[in-house]
């Protein structure tokens, strides 16, 4: 879905198609059963469909169990008070396309951690130099993070490679510092 250059600011891959078995309509948090996957449903017909036109199911009321399943795994957290209502009223939106949830979703964070906004592709890169592409790859083989306190932890070690909310729940304003601080491993192209 995007790459990323040493200088850490993501390029988003907007002319792919979508690839089933991905992170593209899923995300990972901290649930007091440990990780746990929630997903997106996704119309029928999604295979060798371009990215920007793959469309959301609401056939199910999907957006009423993401949500609770957030408000379970991070009510307790420090800052969610301060941001799950800016998360609420993205997913409430119902929107038609994935990708402009997906693009909404990632706004809204990076505006509130005044972080710069991504470039995005004008045309489909099989291959990206310079750059760890991460299209296809899982990001923990690239990107060595620090810990912080979950709203776990007590009964868990520290779980990484979940969702940006994780860090924006359980460390707020400081999820910018923490994330400039991510060491990058393994510089493939």
């Amino acid at each position: 879905m995007f790459c990323l250059y040493n200088t850490h600011l993501p390029i988003i891959e907007k002319h792919e198609n979508y690839q089933k078995r991905s992170m593209r309509n899923r995300t990972r948090i901290l649930s007091a059963n440990g990780p746990m996957n929630l997903s997106i449903p996704l119309r029928k017909g999604k295979t060798k469909t371009p990215i920007t036109e793959v469309k959301i199911s609401y056939a199910e009321n999907w957006m009423k169990d993401y949500l609770q399943a957030i408000r379970s795994a991070y009510a307790n957290a420090p800052y969610f008070d301060f941001y799950f209502s800016l998360v609420e009223s993205a997913i409430r939106k119902e929107h038609v396309l994935l990708f402009d949830l997906a693009q909404e979703s990632l706004f809204i964070i990076l505006n509130e951690l005044s972080l710069p906004l991504p470039e995005y592709t004008d045309r489909y890169i099989d291959n990206y130099p310079e750059c760890i592409d991460l299209r296809q790859y899982d990001v923990t083989e690239y990107v060595k993070a620090s810990t912080y306190v979950q709203v776990f932890s007590n009964r868990y070690a520290f779980v990484q490679n979940l969702s940006i909310l994780d860090a924006l729940f359980n460390i707020g304003p400081e999820t910018a510092i923490y994330i400039s601080q991510f060491e990058l491993l393994n510089q493939r192209n």
